[in-house]
Order: structure tokens, then sequence, then C-alpha cells
């Protein structure tokens, strides 16, 4: 009993669409001999409401070993080699005999080289179900007409029709032979919320359409597609008066505050300052300069010309925002240009005073459904949260959105649209939504591919 039940679990290989034919052959290459076959599962699947047999092993990694065997079904082994592959949906796996991978049993290191003209040879099929080197022997025949043709490389080149298989509803077929019926899958439902449209594509196929996010500004309001609108407090105007000789120009929360540097002019008896006033010079009144020591001195009318000897040092001390460097008989004040700086609430000018500036405007954005928003002043973050799918049992979820029960052991294909992907799977795909960005540029705010 114990072994009767162990062999209801073990996987069969179905050969009913199983062929060979020869590959690409010409005199300078061979690729090998074609070889496909369906993986059936003959262990029961428990699903709810029936009792299933026969399902094609689907989307499962196998271990195939092909020997070529010479005269007899236990003959020598002429030829042996091994391959680790994946069966599709429908449980079909497609290799070709002559490219995998060489054992040390094999007489022969290429197809092309075997004794076909004996016309006796034998392939005998093995199968790993758990790709872990457990072979077990699924079919062992004579090959007939068809691989032969290989000899036919050392006079002809020999061309034989690809074998197709093909898919018309239920039906699976392989041109010149025959048509089978393929297990029949309950349709699947998939329901669709927010901005999110689907399209049924057939059985169990679905497309997903989810609109790229756009942001559009009309006025003071500021709405996304599928989504809600929020007023943005209107732009708060400002001015500031300028007095003396600074000027201001104003703009939307900014100023631009310009102080001329300051200029002296000397015209005929009058002294004027850029933007001040202008003061009247005394009369010109002889005096006399009497030098002393080595300095010598030409007087006249309100001006002198003292003559000092070469290497007499003296020092200039500055005051205020003004800089000395001294030389022998000369020196260079620097006196540097204003510079303003606003730093918090405050504008200060270098050397000088501090103002204190109007107050920021504080505005509020409020979100709506699973948008969140940070307010600041005068600046807002909005985050929209990454769309998440979870797959718990047979339920399926989105975060902040609704959950739909998933058939059982149904493969289905989800197409993208828009700036969605999708990974699918059997009862399971995963989307994915690039995050939405927002980037301000100068007035301009605009969202990742939107």
């Amino acid at each position: 009993m114990a072994t009767r039940k162990k062999m209801k679990h073990l996987l069969k290989i179905c050969l009913l669409i199983a062929f060979i034919s020869v590959s690409q052959i010409t005199r300078a290459q061979l690729r090998g001999i074609n070889y496909q076959a369906v993986a059936i599962d003959d262990s029961p699947k428990e699903i709810p409401g029936m009792n299933k047999t026969g399902q094609p092993l689907a989307e499962k990694t196998i271990g195939v070993k092909f020997s070529i065997l010479s005269g007899a079904q236990n003959g020598s082994v002429l030829y042996q080699e091994t391959h680790s592959t994946k069966t599709d949906k429908f449980g079909l796996f497609s290799l070709v005999i002559g490219e995998g991978q060489l054992t040390s049993l094999s007489t022969y290191s290429a197809l092309v080289n075997l004794p076909w003209s004996a016309g006796n040879q034998f392939l005998r099929v093995e199968l790993d179900f758990k790709n872990a080197g457990e072979f077990k022997l699924m079919s062992n025949q004579q090959f007939m007409a068809v691989p032969y043709a290989l000899y036919s490389l050392n006079t002809s080149t020999t061309s034989m029709p690809i074998p197709t298989i093909t898919v018309t509803g239920n039906k699976l077929s392989i041109n010149g032979s025959n048509t089978v019926t393929l297990p029949s899958t309950p349709n699947t439902t998939v329901v669709s919320s927010g901005a999110a449209t689907t399209t049924s594509l057939g059985i169990n196929s679905f497309s997903v359409h989810v609109p790229n996010p756009t942001l559009t500004l009309n006025t003071n309001t500021l709405s996304i597609n599928g989504g809600n609108t929020v007023v943005i407090p209107a732009q708060v105007a400002q001015t500031i008066t300028p007095q003396g000789i600074a000027t201001v120009t104003n703009g939307v929360n900014s100023a631009t505050i310009e102080v001329p540097n300051p200029t002296l002019t000397v015209t005929g008896g009058s002294l004027s300052i850029n933007g001040g006033n202008t003061v009247t010079l005394p009369s010109s009144i002889a005096q006399t300069l009497v030098p002393q020591g080595a300095v010598t001195v030409t007087n006249g009318l309100n001006s002198f010309t003292i003559n000092v000897p070469a290497q007499i040092s003296h020092t200039i001390t500055p005051q205020g925002i003004a800089s000395v460097t001294n030389g022998v008989n000369s020196a260079t004040i620097d006196v540097p240009n204003p510079t303003l700086t606003i730093s918090g609430g405050s504008l200060s000018i270098n050397g000088g005073n501090t103002v204190t500036l109007p107050s920021a405007i504080p505005q509020t954005i409020t979100p709506q459904g699973i948008v969140t928003v940070t307010n600041g002043v005068n600046s807002a973050t909005i985050a929209v949260p990454n769309p998440t799918l979870t797959v718990s049992g047979g339920s399926l979820s989105i975060n902040g959105g609704n959950t739909i029960t998933l058939p059982s052991a149904i493969p289905q294909t989800i197409t993208p649209q828009g700036i969605a992907s999708v990974t699918n799977g059997v009862n399971s795909a995963t989307i994915a939504v690039p995050n939405p960005t927002l980037s301000v540029i100068g007035n301009n705010l605009s969202i990742n591919g939107g």
C-alpha cells in the first residue's frame, strides 16, 4: 500500500506531443535534434469543489537526460547529455539534443560522428522532476527514419519542416499530428477601483490601465486627475518703501534693495555727496606752513608742496569698516562695498544696522484621500504614498483601497498601460507604479510622467 501511494504522487511525462526533427542541417554546422514534450502531473489537486488530475506541470524546473544507445534498448551508450530546463504554463518544454552537457559515458563527442548508417540506434529519455540528479526512466524507443538524415551530411543537404504548436481556445494542436483538449479553467474577474480601469482581453487575461497623474492649476485651484482639488492661498503682495539713496524693486514675497556707493564731487567751491547734501567750502585763505627738520615747504594759495625726504615711515590708523595698508610715504585705504545679508527675518548691511523684514504669510494645504501634506512658510510638501499590493491567502489587497478574492491556481496575464509595470505569476501579479515626484522650477509645478 505504501508503494502504491507513493507511485500515485510520482510525476509522469506525457509524450503525446513529443517529437524529434533534424534542425538546421548544413554541411558546415549541425545544431542537433529538436525535442518537445509536455510534463503531466497525475497527483490530485485539492481545489474547493473539484478534484482534478492530469494537470500540466506548469512553470517548474526539471532535469532531462538523453542517451543514444547502440543496437538495443540495453545497448552501449554512444552519446549521452543532460539538460536543466523550465516548463511553461502549459507544462511544455523544448530542447535540442546535441546542445546539452556531455557526460563521461559518451563514446562520441558530437551527434554527426555517430554511426547513423547502421540504422539501429535507440533514444532513452530520463527525467529528474526535482532537478536534483535523481533521474527516472520515461521512454526507450528506436529511432525511425528522421534522425538518419544526419547520415546524408556526407552527400547532400537535408531539410525538414519545422513543427509548430498552436493553441486555439482550449485546443492544443501540432502540425501534421493530433489535437488535445486542455483542462478548462474557471473565469477570473478583476475589479478595478479609483482611477484604474480594467479591460478583459479573454479568459483569464486582462489589461489594467492606470492613467498618468496630471496636475492642473486653474487660478488658485490645484487639481490632480482622479484625485482631489486644493485651494492654494493667494499670493500676498508686499511693498518696501526706500528712503535716502536706497532704491527698492518690489516683487511677490520678495524685494531687491540697492544702496549705491557714496561718491564725493567738488564743483568750484562746493562739495557734494551723491544722494545727499552740498556744502560750500571756505574761501581761499592764504596760509603758510612752516617746515621743520628735513621737510621743505613751497606755499601757495590753499595749496602746499611738501617735500619729505625719502624713507620716512608713517602710520594711518583706520576706523569703522575701512582698512589701511601702510607703506613708506604712502598708504592704501580700502573701504569695502556695502553688502546686504538676510538671516531669518532680519536684513543687515555690513558695517551698518539691521532691520526686521515683514513676517512671512503662513499657508495651509488640506490633504484628502491617501495624500499627506506637510505645511511650511510659503511652501508645502505633498506626499502620495506608493500603491502597495498585498496577497494574504487567496485575497489581494491594495493599500487605501479594496480587497478581492483570487481564484485558486489559475494562471492569468495582466497587461500594463501608462507608467505602470506588471510582473505576472500564477494567481498573483506585481503592479509597480513609479513614485510621483513634484518639482518646482520658478512658478511652474510639475509631476513626473505628467
